[in-house]
């Protein structure tokens, strides 16, 4: 039924892919442009790869008959839709907490292993965290500009470009800083990564595939529809904080990864590192760099949940038999 769901969204997104003229809806709140029906193509193979991997992997934890696992799968991957198709900053922060609280639960859905517990608990405390700094930084960039659609406010910064930068600058720039330590979070970018290895090692797998793929595609597609889109102006002042924040995940993630002995946290630093390399793109800010981001989404889906696939299927019903040494 599941995949069914997959199926018919797909055919609804080849529909949409076809749409000519304006492409919005609800006052511009949903945009389908081509940057949304890639995202969400994306979204939904990985939503479809972690279904797909889910039945046999539940079965020998003595999950089977857990079907709210499949629906909250499903509404986690609605948010992240929802995320890659904003026109507004508030469709943002909804399909962003639609994501988070399914997203909670199933980290830790076997009540019974401590470390799922653990997980879900602090995915769920650092998360909450990082949704009240992003909201912050939202109302804070709404009272700068007076709007909150991407559309509006980027054509609000053009012609106010004297105001912003004398009036409303302490106010924007502090909204935009916010902004980017929420949006950190969700990347598991440097310094804001800490919840990642944990998370990953403890939640069920295929939640960890599908988390590790669908999180980032999310917001990466709203990291550039907010900084590079919607603040194109404000470049000089985000495009270097953009840039600390990418050297740092890159080198801490790869080096943190070396020195790792069980598989799951090891693709966790993997993922950390590789937030780094998109980071690059956003820093970037031109046309060319976003669609290398995109490409790089698509290669970085498919490894990822092929990796956490093949540790599906070798880790024992106890949750154990995912270190370097049981490989």
């Amino acid at each position: 039924i599941g995949m069914l769901g997959v199926i018919a969204s797909a055919i609804s997104l080849a529909f949409a892919s076809g749409l000519s003229g304006d492409t919005s809806a609800f006052f511009g709140a949903i945009t389908m442009d081509g940057f949304a029906v890639f995202a969400i193509a994306v979204i939904l193979v990985a939503l479809g790869a972690g279904l797909l991997i889910s039945p046999g992997y539940l079965e020998r934890q003595g999950l089977r008959r857990e079907g709210e696992y499949y629906a909250l799968l499903q509404v986690s991957a609605l948010g992240m839709m929802l995320m890659a198709a904003a026109g507004s900053l508030m469709l943002v922060f909804v399909g962003l907490e639609t994501l988070s609280l399914a997203l909670y639960v199933l980290c830790a859905l076997p009540q019974l292993r401590l470390r799922a517990q653990e997980a879900g608990m602090k995915y769920f405390i650092l998360s909450s965290f990082a949704s009240a700094f992003l909201l912050y930084g939202i109302s804070l960039t709404y009272g700068a500009t007076g709007t909150t659609r991407f559309a509006d406010m980027a054509d609000f910064l053009r012609s106010n470009q004297a105001l912003t930068s004398e009036g409303f600058g302490p106010l924007l720039l502090v909204g935009m800083g916010l902004m980017i330590v929420g949006f950190s979070f969700k990347v598991s970018a440097v310094p804001f990564q800490s919840w990642t290895p944990d998370v990953y090692t403890g939640a069920p797998t295929p939640v960890t595939a599908f988390m590790s793929v669908g999180t980032k595609v999310a917001a990466f597609a709203a990291i550039i529809r907010v900084f590079v889109i919607a603040l194109s102006t404000q470049t000089s002042r985000w495009e270097p904080v953009i840039w600390v924040i990418a050297v740092l995940t890159m080198v801490a993630g790869n080096l943190l990864a070396v020195s790792q002995r069980d598989v799951k946290r090891m693709l966790a630093y993997s993922s950390i590192a590789n937030a780094g390399y998109m980071l690059v793109a956003v820093a970037t800010a031109t046309p060319r760099a976003t669609s290398a981001l995109l490409i790089y989404l698509v290669t970085y889906a498919v490894a990822n949940i092929g990796a956490f696939g093949v540790v599906a299927l070798v880790e024992r019903d106890d949750g154990r038999g995912t270190a370097l040494d049981e490989f």
